[in-house]
């Protein structure tokens, strides 16, 4: 390429790059509304309990205010990996209190998705809080034959397994990866249902920015 053509080229990719700059500059600047999130703006993007959970638990049942039956719930089975549920009439509850702490016993369960007597997800919802003492101990002991979920940022391990190493009902997933992957899938399946879908994009932007992820 003679040197007239290179510079010709270098102007062309220059003025490209210009308009490009004009296309996106609104972008950097909020225009388009990306930086609005109702949750950054009422200062609740950070509450496990008010924000989070209560949010998940709407999410979970299929009779939530959602209004979308049990297809979010089915997407939370299947982004998580856990066996199907059974046929059946289902119920989630958030806060269950289940007696005084004791070293076996007691505590409180952030979510339970109950699917008849015997079987049931517990999920302990943990963003920033600590954990409490033998708490794995204490719930899988309240209910045997559920599958007991530790949901975190990052999907790490609790600090104190009962015997060192994590049992096999113990399951640890993370917001960075599965809740996202979750939370996309909802907002497809409410394509018919906008202002769910608008809410679901905004708890995703949400979920981005806490586990340090581009929007």
């Amino acid at each position: 390429m003679s040197e007239a053509a290179t510079l010709l080229h270098a102007r062309s990719l220059l003025a490209h790059g210009q308009r490009l700059g004009r296309v996106y500059a609104p972008l950097s600047k909020g225009a388009h509304g990306e930086r609005f999130n109702l949750f950054h703006l009422l200062g609740v993007g950070h509450l496990e309990v008010s924000t989070h959970s209560s949010l998940l638990r709407d999410l979970l049942d299929p009779e939530g205010s959602h209004g979308q039956g049990d297809v979010f719930l089915r997407r939370f089975v299947s982004v998580m990996e856990l066996p199907p549920l059974p046929d059946g009439k289902v119920k989630v509850s958030s806060e269950v209190g289940i007696g005084t702490v004791t070293e076996n016993s007691g505590g409180r369960l952030d979510l339970v998705v109950a699917c008849g007597p015997k079987r049931a997800l517990l999920i302990e919802n943990k963003l920033y809080a600590g954990e409490q003492n033998l708490w794995v101990s204490r719930f899988l002991n309240h209910a045997p034959g559920a599958i007991l979920i530790f949901l975190t940022l990052d999907g790490r391990s609790p600090e104190n397994l009962p015997t060192g190493e994590r049992p096999p009902n113990l399951l640890c997933r993370s917001y960075a990866v599965h809740v996202i992957e979750w939370i996309k899938q909802c907002r497809k399946e409410a394509v018919l249902a906008p202002t769910v879908r608008e809410s679901l994009s905004q708890y995703l932007h949400l979920l981005q920015e806490i586990t340090q992820q581009g929007m």
